[in-house]
């Protein structure tokens, strides 16, 4: 399981929001998406989710927009899609888009700050 990845605990649909390493192994933050509980597991009491609701139209016929909001979700968060329908889709994108763009921007001022106020020549002749 990877963080990012929708599970299942209780049969319950959630998604891993973080992993901890221990002494007795993986730790999950896991949240359930139906309840927006929040539950601290041992990694052996989640299932994988494989399978999507009959009915639903599969993930891989998202749009364009979708599968690059995904892309830049992933690159961002260094988080894992594992979704199956375009319900997935549709859920992961709302979860982690906010987050994304903000660490996009941090990302972006801290670039911007490092080369602030030096010119061409201090870039290249250090």
């Amino acid at each position: 399981m990877q963080l990012g990845n929708f599970a299942l605990y209780n049969n319950s649909l959630g998604v891993i929001v973080k992993i901890e390493e221990t002494v007795i192994g993986d730790i999950v933050t896991f949240f359930d998406l139906e309840t927006d509980q929040i539950y601290r597991l041992r990694e052996s009491h989640i299932k994988s989710y494989v399978r999507r609701k009959r009915g639903s139209k599969p993930a891989d016929s998202m749009s364009d927009a979708q599968r690059n909001a995904i892309r830049a979700i992933k690159y961002n968060l260094n988080v894992k899609f594992n979704g199956r329908s375009l319900d997935d889709v549709s859920m992961f994108i709302g979860l982690f888009k906010a987050e994304s763009v903000k660490r996009y921007r941090q990302n972006k001022d801290f670039e911007r700050m490092l080369f602030e106020g030096q010119t061409s020549h201090d870039l290249f002749h250090s």
